[in-house]
Protein backbone atom coordinates (compact mmCIF):
# COMPACT_ATOMS: atom_id res chain seq x y z
CA UNK A 1 0.00 0.00 0.00
CA UNK A 2 3.12 2.45 0.64
CA UNK A 3 3.56 2.48 -3.19
CA UNK A 4 0.57 2.54 -4.09
CA UNK A 5 -0.27 5.52 -2.02
CA UNK A 6 2.95 7.14 -3.15
CA UNK A 7 2.40 7.04 -6.70
CA UNK A 8 -1.04 7.88 -6.17
CA UNK A 9 -0.33 11.12 -4.14
CA UNK A 10 1.99 12.31 -7.09
CA UNK A 11 -0.86 11.85 -9.47
CA UNK A 12 -3.02 13.53 -7.26
CA UNK A 13 -1.63 16.89 -8.26
CA UNK A 14 -0.65 16.20 -12.05
CA UNK A 15 -2.38 18.31 -14.64
CA UNK A 16 -1.55 18.89 -18.07
CA UNK A 17 -2.88 17.06 -21.02
CA UNK A 18 -6.49 15.45 -20.97
CA UNK A 19 -4.72 12.01 -21.29
CA UNK A 20 -2.96 13.08 -18.03
CA UNK A 21 -6.43 14.30 -16.39
CA UNK A 22 -7.99 11.22 -17.19
CA UNK A 23 -5.66 9.58 -16.38
CA UNK A 24 -5.69 11.48 -12.94
CA UNK A 25 -9.73 11.22 -12.26
CA UNK A 26 -9.85 7.65 -13.33
CA UNK A 27 -6.65 6.61 -10.50
CA UNK A 28 -8.66 9.15 -7.97
CA UNK A 29 -11.89 7.03 -8.10
CA UNK A 30 -10.15 3.92 -7.93
CA UNK A 31 -8.45 4.33 -4.90
CA UNK A 32 -11.97 5.70 -3.65
CA UNK A 33 -13.30 2.83 -4.38
CA UNK A 34 -10.66 0.36 -3.18
CA UNK A 35 -11.04 2.20 0.77
CA UNK A 36 -14.22 1.72 0.52
CA UNK A 37 -13.90 -2.11 -0.36
CA UNK A 38 -11.46 -2.76 2.10
CA UNK A 39 -13.50 -1.22 4.88
CA UNK A 40 -10.93 0.22 6.11
CA UNK A 41 -11.24 3.94 7.63
CA UNK A 42 -7.57 4.55 7.57
CA UNK A 43 -7.48 3.65 3.93
CA UNK A 44 -9.79 6.40 3.05
CA UNK A 45 -8.99 8.87 5.29
CA UNK A 46 -5.39 8.81 3.23
CA UNK A 47 -8.09 9.47 0.07
CA UNK A 48 -9.34 12.43 1.95
CA UNK A 49 -5.72 13.54 3.14
CA UNK A 50 -4.33 13.19 -0.60
CA UNK A 51 -7.01 15.16 -1.65
CA UNK A 52 -6.52 18.11 0.91
CA UNK A 53 -2.99 18.29 0.01
CA UNK A 54 -3.35 17.82 -3.83
CA UNK A 55 -1.83 20.96 -5.54
CA UNK A 56 -4.37 21.28 -8.41
CA UNK A 57 -5.86 24.80 -8.40
CA UNK A 58 -9.03 23.50 -7.67
CA UNK A 59 -7.59 22.20 -4.00
CA UNK A 60 -10.59 24.49 -1.73
CA UNK A 61 -13.37 23.65 -4.09
CA UNK A 62 -12.73 20.02 -3.68
CA UNK A 63 -12.06 20.08 -0.33
CA UNK A 64 -15.38 21.67 0.37
CA UNK A 65 -17.47 19.33 -1.82
CA UNK A 66 -15.58 16.34 0.32
CA UNK A 67 -16.90 18.01 3.30
CA UNK A 68 -20.44 16.64 1.58
CA UNK A 69 -19.45 13.87 0.72
CA UNK A 70 -21.47 10.28 1.80
CA UNK A 71 -18.12 8.58 3.65
CA UNK A 72 -16.81 12.13 5.66
CA UNK A 73 -17.75 12.75 9.01
CA UNK A 74 -16.78 15.90 10.47
CA UNK A 75 -17.28 14.65 14.09
CA UNK A 76 -14.52 11.63 13.43
CA UNK A 77 -11.20 12.63 14.49
CA UNK A 78 -9.70 10.55 11.37
CA UNK A 79 -12.25 12.10 8.68
CA UNK A 80 -11.44 16.00 10.14
CA UNK A 81 -8.26 15.08 10.44
CA UNK A 82 -6.96 14.22 6.81
CA UNK A 83 -9.72 16.46 5.54
CA UNK A 84 -9.45 19.91 7.45
CA UNK A 85 -6.14 19.86 9.12
CA UNK A 86 -4.64 18.31 5.94
CA UNK A 87 -6.11 21.32 4.14
CA UNK A 88 -4.42 23.94 6.30
CA UNK A 89 -1.15 22.23 5.65
CA UNK A 90 -1.39 22.76 1.76
CA UNK A 91 0.23 26.41 2.07
CA UNK A 92 -0.85 26.91 -2.00
CA UNK A 93 -4.54 26.33 -1.14
CA UNK A 94 -4.78 28.02 2.40
CA UNK A 95 -3.31 30.91 2.38
CA UNK A 96 -5.93 33.13 0.58
CA UNK A 97 -8.93 35.10 1.62
CA UNK A 98 -11.12 32.13 0.61
CA UNK A 99 -9.10 29.50 2.37
CA UNK A 100 -9.12 31.51 5.55
CA UNK A 101 -12.73 32.20 5.64
CA UNK A 102 -13.59 28.31 4.61
CA UNK A 103 -11.92 27.61 7.33
CA UNK A 104 -12.70 29.94 9.83
CA UNK A 105 -16.54 28.72 8.63
CA UNK A 106 -15.53 25.16 9.79
CA UNK A 107 -14.28 26.45 13.03
CA UNK A 108 -17.62 27.90 13.86
CA UNK A 109 -19.28 24.83 12.47
CA UNK A 110 -17.54 22.84 14.65
CA UNK A 111 -17.25 24.68 17.79
CA UNK A 112 -21.16 23.64 18.34
CA UNK A 113 -20.53 19.91 17.64
CA UNK A 114 -17.48 19.67 19.00
CA UNK A 115 -15.48 22.33 20.54
CA UNK A 116 -12.23 20.54 20.92
CA UNK A 117 -11.68 19.51 17.52
CA UNK A 118 -12.85 23.45 16.52
CA UNK A 119 -9.95 23.99 19.08
CA UNK A 120 -7.31 21.64 17.33
CA UNK A 121 -8.35 22.89 14.13
CA UNK A 122 -7.82 26.87 14.49
CA UNK A 123 -4.86 25.79 16.16
CA UNK A 124 -3.54 24.00 13.43
CA UNK A 125 -4.45 26.97 10.97
CA UNK A 126 -1.70 29.23 12.61
CA UNK A 127 -3.99 32.17 12.35
CA UNK A 128 -2.98 33.12 15.58
CA UNK A 129 0.45 33.73 14.07
CA UNK A 130 -0.39 36.57 11.81
CA UNK A 131 2.11 39.00 12.99
CA UNK A 132 4.61 36.88 11.28
CA UNK A 133 3.83 35.63 7.47
CA UNK A 134 3.65 39.07 4.94
CA UNK A 135 1.91 41.79 5.11
CA UNK A 136 -0.54 40.97 3.03
CA UNK A 137 -1.52 37.67 4.21
CA UNK A 138 -0.93 38.73 7.98
CA UNK A 139 -4.41 41.57 7.27
CA UNK A 140 -5.98 38.52 5.72
CA UNK A 141 -5.54 35.95 9.15
CA UNK A 142 -6.36 39.42 11.62
CA UNK A 143 -9.44 40.20 9.27
CA UNK A 144 -10.74 36.67 10.13
CA UNK A 145 -9.74 36.22 13.62
CA UNK A 146 -11.87 39.57 13.61
CA UNK A 147 -15.06 37.80 12.18
CA UNK A 148 -14.68 34.67 14.28
CA UNK A 149 -14.01 36.69 17.77
CA UNK A 150 -17.92 38.73 17.11
CA UNK A 151 -19.45 35.02 16.96
CA UNK A 152 -22.17 35.12 20.06
CA UNK A 153 -21.69 31.43 20.25
CA UNK A 154 -18.13 30.56 20.77
CA UNK A 155 -17.18 28.12 23.60
CA UNK A 156 -14.81 30.01 25.98
CA UNK A 157 -11.77 28.32 25.40
CA UNK A 158 -11.81 29.09 21.61
CA UNK A 159 -12.94 32.55 22.38
CA UNK A 160 -10.25 32.88 24.55
CA UNK A 161 -7.46 31.75 22.74
CA UNK A 162 -9.07 33.92 19.60
CA UNK A 163 -8.64 37.14 21.65
CA UNK A 164 -5.15 36.00 22.72
CA UNK A 165 -4.36 35.88 19.28
CA UNK A 166 -5.63 39.20 18.03
CA UNK A 167 -3.35 40.70 20.68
Amino acid sequence: LTDKLAAFRKLASMSGPDSVGKARVVCNEQFRLYALATGDPMVLNKWFQTQALSDLPDVLEHVQRLTQHPNFRATNVGNFRSLLMAFCLNANAFHCKEGYAFIGSVILQMDGAAPQLAKELFQSTKLMNWKSYPEHLGGLMKAELEHLSTSKTLNKELAAAIDQALR
